[in-house]
């Protein structure tokens, strides 16, 4: 009876630690991951899906922007185009907690006011 508790324990310790070394490798290569895949000289600004397998991307590298399709077989070059020729807004811009707050109330504010003109166009019918 011991021996089967004693087992017991054993078994539960042992696979909480591997819990516990499965969960600090993954993050440990998740931030390796990391460190490789960030670049100063290449962006990747957009990139979207167009169906199974399908994507097209807007990749910068060094100033020169690439419009690039992927079909998970090959990968096309759409277009290359320069830097300064195009106006593009990067995703990591940060943005503080009251800006955000203002964004939200000019897009609620321009929602009523369009709801009110299609009412407004309803009623005129």
């Amino acid at each position: 009876m011991l021996d089967e508790i004693v087992k017991t324990i054993i078994y539960l310790v042992s696979f909480v630690i591997v819990i516990i070394l499965a969960f600090y490798f993954t993050k440990f290569i998740a931030k390796k991951s990391n460190l490789m895949s960030r670049s100063k000289n290449i962006k990747v600004i957009e990139a979207i899906s167009l169906g199974n397998n399908t994507r097209i991307f807007i990749v910068e590298v060094l100033g020169i922007i690439y419009i690039v399709f992927d079909n998970n077989s090959h990968l096309l070059l759409l277009d290359k185009l320069n830097r300064d020729d195009v106006d593009v807004q990067f995703r990591d811009i940060e943005i503080d907690k009251d800006n955000f707050k203002n964004i939200i109330e000019k897009l609620t504010k321009s929602k009523d006011s369009t709801n009110e003109m299609l009412s407004n166009k309803r009623k005129d019918k």
